[in-house]
């Protein structure tokens, strides 16, 4: 079995969700601890979060692997999910919240959130809103991070900077903390925004622009 999982876990391929490492680890333990060990070794140390990987092995490419075809998806996302976390990689999110987001009965404000893959998957965020007196703000938040498969929080600031045209001035440049950001997640394309500036407590309900 050590040939099995070295094969399927190099390769590179697309994240999946986040799952369950507990339930992982048991069905680990159960199916391949004989060959790679614990924690694994000679192989499954590289694995690249596809349980799709290990679907192919079994179906088609290690024939020694066959007898775990009774094996479901979502089990062998969450032997993926702890292979990850072993390694001291997180699972990803459930949903990727890369996109535009709005409330379509409030036009005039939004959200843009942009997800990095790699090991925490930040989120950075653009939220554009409009002060009491109608001016506009801008505020950012740099470093979203998930603390559940469908949350994500951070700081929020303003920002202010040098006006179009002309030398940039970087002493024109301002970033304030103003209060804090968090986004649930119902679903891929809906969830609820709730964020503080100087103290004030703000709670949208917010979808997905659809392009």
């Amino acid at each position: 079995m050590r040939i099995l999982l070295a094969s399927l876990l190099l390769a590179v391929s697309p994240p999946v969700l986040a799952q369950d490492p507990a339930a992982g680890e048991a069905i680990y333990r159960e199916t391949c601890v004989r060959c790679h060990g614990f924690p694994p070794v000679n192989g499954p140390e590289t694995a690249s979060w596809n349980p799709d990987q290990i679907r192919s092995a079994i179906s088609n490419r290690v024939s020694r692997m066959r007898f775990l075809g009774y094996l479901t998806d979502e089990q062998l996302a969450d032997v993926a999910a702890f292979i990850g976390r072993t390694m001291g990689v997180e699972p990803p999110p459930k949903h990727d919240p890369t996109g535009m987001w709005w409330n379509p009965s409030e036009s005039g404000w939004g959200l843009s959130l942009v997800m990095h893959r790699s090991e925490r998957n930040n989120v950075f965020g653009a939220l554009f809103v409009y002060r009491p007196d109608g001016r506009p703000i801008w505020l950012v938040v740099p470093a979203g991070r998930w603390s559940l498969p469908r949350r994500f929080s951070g700081d929020l600031y303003r920002t202010s900077g040098h006006a179009f045209g002309g030398p940039f001035d970087p002493k024109a440049v301002t970033v304030t903390p103003v209060g804090t950001f968090v986004v649930e997640l119902a679903d891929n394309d809906t969830g609820t925004l709730t964020y503080s500036i100087d103290g004030i407590p703000v709670e949208k309900r917010i979808t997905r622009q659809a392009f």
